[in-house]
């Protein structure tokens, strides 16, 4: 009966230590996602604009603990992904000017 119980713990240890391995180095899996951060700006100690890359499409959200607020999408790329020339927040601050001269002249 010992036997048993013996071989019962050592297969329950195995399967909690390979969940464990399992979620420890799951990060090192070749996962490919279609979404990519391409620069943050911090707004105050707590919330920041983050600008983020889906597909084809580049999106401004707004990041503030507990909450994530879509803020505006872009139809054209603001920032390539692969060129770090411009900061990303002297884009943004070109942009929101631009937007904000073609509102006044509506």
């Amino acid at each position: 009966m010992s036997q048993l119980i013996l071989g019962l713990l050592l297969v329950m240890a195995v399967i909690f230590a390979f969940f464990w391995l399992l979620k420890r180095f799951s990060g090192f899996a070749p996962i490919t996602h279609n979404m990519k951060v391409i620069g943050v700006l911090p707004l105050t100690a707590r919330e920041k604009a983050v600008l983020v890359k889906v597909g084809d499409t580049q999106m401004l959200l707004g990041v503030a603990p507990g909450r994530v607020s879509h803020l505006h999408t872009f139809d054209e790329p603001v920032v390539e992904s692969d060129v770090n020339s411009v900061s990303f927040a002297e884009r943004l601050s070109e942009v929101m000017k631009k937007a904000k001269e073609q509102k006044g002249e509506e």
